[in-house]
């Protein structure tokens, strides 16, 4: 598996490796760019994001990434569900492409 930009993994992806970090060195695109942490690898110097499953009122699941932090507060976690279709909604305003839903999450797709 290979780098990929943050806004592009998928359910799949997360699926196959469950903790990705953003390398921030010349090997990369961009500071979008994270790349699958490998079970061999720490990775103490690097923000990371790590799968978590959501569940909903329903009782639905729901697959998406936290950004993991030794802060909890939702400012610094940045949960980010991901849909089957591809699309995804984010409950803060982080992407300029995102439009805000009635109940302040960030939707894009």
């Amino acid at each position: 598996m290979s780098d990929k930009q943050v806004y592009e993994l998928t359910i799949d992806d997360l699926d196959s490796c469950s903790v990705w970090f953003f390398p921030m060195d010349e090997t990369v695109e961009d500071e979008s760019t994270v790349r699958p942490l490998a079970e061999q690898e720490t990775c103490s110097d690097f923000q990371i994001i790590v799968r978590t499953d959501f569940h909903g009122e329903s009782g639905a699941v729901y697959r998406g990434y936290l950004y993991w932090d030794f802060n909890a507060a939702i400012e610094y976690v940045k949960p980010v569900i991901l849909s089957d279709k591809g699309g995804a909604v984010s409950f803060l305003e982080r992407y300029s492409h995102s439009s805000v839903g009635k109940f302040g999450v960030c939707q894009f797709d």
